[in-house]
């Protein structure tokens, strides 16, 4: 893994084609038409992060840690109320990848909730690694202008009057 923000600006891209591919998936299982708009944000993220962008970095870094904090608070909170627990760990139906799977056992559950919160956690470790916060600051402090030349190496020396 060479370039971080290339890597998981992949990721991002690969996150929102999945989600695009979600919507007939569910309009032929479940006889439904959903509407999910998540994957715009994802593509512009996987943009920005391809381009190193650090308040991308940061915007992601911060709403992963963000959902890592209502994560555990929900399991903290599922100890003080049983039903919660049941529900987290036991529900009624289970819908991946727009596909209801009727009464899943609690091993399926627990699986997919570690490797959500797994990839959460590496998500954050790699953007906050000493090589990303490289990647990221030396990029950004180059100035640039629209067309991404950078105006500082392209004036060209005029000859002394």
């Amino acid at each position: 893994m060479n370039d971080i923000g290339k890597t998981i600006g992949a990721y991002f891209f690969v996150i929102a084609a999945l989600s695009i591919l979600s919507m007939p998936v569910a309009y032929f299982y479940q006889n439904a038409l959903i509407f999910e708009f998540a994957w715009v944000f994802m593509l512009i993220l996987g943009v920005l992060l391809r381009k190193h962008n650090n308040p991308a970095r940061l915007i992601v870094v911060g709403f992963n840690i963000l959902g890592l904090i209502v994560a555990a608070g929900l399991f903290l909170f599922s100890f003080v109320t049983p039903a919660l627990w049941n529900q987290l760990l036991n529900p009624q139906k289970l819908t991946l990848f727009a596909i209801k799977i009727p009464n899943p056992p609690v091993v399926t559950c627990a699986i997919l909730m570690i490797l959500t919160l797994g990839a959460n956690v590496i998500l954050i470790a790699l953007l906050l690694s000493r090589k990303a916060k490289e990647e990221f600051s030396n990029k950004s402090s180059e100035p640039t202008s629209l067309n991404g030349v950078n105006p500082v190496k392209t004036q060209s020396k005029s000859a002394p009057l």
